[in-house]
This record gives structure tokens, C-alpha cells and sequence, in this order.
């Protein structure tokens, strides 16, 4: 990649960043009642429960709300800091977006980084991820963690290194295993 490709990706990142942030805590009004849960428990998690699954609210994995919890301990537990771990989780799904892409899509025998750039603006301004990224609920994970696990994936079955197939058959795995506790999706 040269520096043009480094910059546009940096502008790309920091326009999701702002598209993630803006009036975040204020839109959509709130606390929805999923919102709500969760304050709850990572209010409880803050306090040491330590549960492994969530049984309030239909059933929960922890993941979300320990992350919740842990922003929540640092900068106080509001609406602010409940919505600020979605918007976190959606601002990395764009540069993961663009590693998957020029992952996959090749265009002489390099990778297609052009393409890469158009996917990871696309998901930058897509109104259903910008919409979860406001929203204090687990679901917004899960686009972050297939990116992670089909890329790792498809570089364990294609990567010409060896270590690469190594290093990305465990991050497979290890992406997978996490999975189950992050949304039911991930099993």
C-alpha cells in the first residue's frame, strides 16, 4: 500500500468515527430496554457478580456487558459510555472490513486495495451499521467477528507463507471459540 491508500483509509476510519460518535447517547432516545438490561448488568459486573452467561432478559452471553462494565468503571455508567462500546466495536469493523477484502480480492497477482477502499467507505456510511453502532447491544459485534474469522480463514487455506497458514489456522480458531460468547450468531 502506498501512503495515498494509508490516507484515504485514515479519512475513511475517522468519517465512520464521526458517523459512530455524533450525538451518540442522544440518538436514538433512550435507554431502550436491551439498553437497560445491560446497565444492569454491567452494574452488577462492576459491583464482582462474575457470571459467565446472562440470565435476565431472555438470556445473554457476558462478553458485551463485561466490556460495557469495564468502559462503564473507567468513565462512569451511563447511556454515553453504554453506547460508546458499540460504536468502538463499529468504528474497528471498518479497517477489519478493509484487511478482509484485499484478503480475498486479488487484481494482478496483488491485492486489490481499490476494492478494499470502496467496501470499507461503503461500510463506513452504511445506515444499519452506523444504526447498531448507536444502539448498546451485543449484535454489533458479530459483523466485526465473522470479518475476523473469514479472513483468518481464508488465509489459512491460501496464504502462500506457512507461517502465515499457522498463525491464521489458530486465529481461526480462536475467533470461532469466542464466538459462542459474544451473540447466539456466533453459535
Amino acid at each position: 500500500m502506498n501512503r495515498r491508500d494509508w490516507l484515504l483509509l485514515l479519512l475513511i476510519i475517522a468519517a465512520g468515527a464521526v458517523l459512530r460518535f455524533w450525538q451518540l447517547g442522544v440518538v436514538p432516545p433512550g435507554p431502550q430496554f436491551d439498553e437497560a438490561f445491560n446497565a444492569i448488568d454491567a452494574e452488577q459486573i462492576i459491583q464482582g457478580n462474575r457470571p459467565l452467561f446472562l440470565p435476565a432478559n431472555g438470556g445473554r452471553e457476558a462478553f458485551f456487558s463485561y466490556v460495557q462494565a469495564a468502559v462503564g468503571a473507567l468513565f462512569g455508567l451511563n447511556l454515553f459510555t453504554l453506547r460508546l462500546v458499540p460504536a468502538i466495536f463499529g468504528i474497528l469493523t471498518i479497517p477489519a472490513l478493509f484487511w478482509l477484502v484485499r484478503t480475498l480480492f486479488r487484481r494482478d497477482g496483488a491485492p486489490d486495495t481499490a476494492l478494499a477502499l470502496w467496501a470499507a467507505a461503503a461500510l463506513a456510511v452504511n445506515y444499519w451499521h452506523i444504526h447498531f453502532s448507536h444502539y448498546g447491544i451485543r449484535i454489533i459485534t458479530m459483523p466485526l467477528l465473522t470479518t475476523l474469522l473469514f479472513g483468518s480463514f481464508w488465509l489459512a487455506l491460501h496464504s502462500p507463507l506457512p507461517s502465515t497458514r499457522r498463525w491464521a489456522v489458530v486465529a481461526t480458531g480462536l475467533v470461532s471459540g469466542f464466538g459462542p460468547w459474544v451473540n447466539p450468531t456466533g453459535r
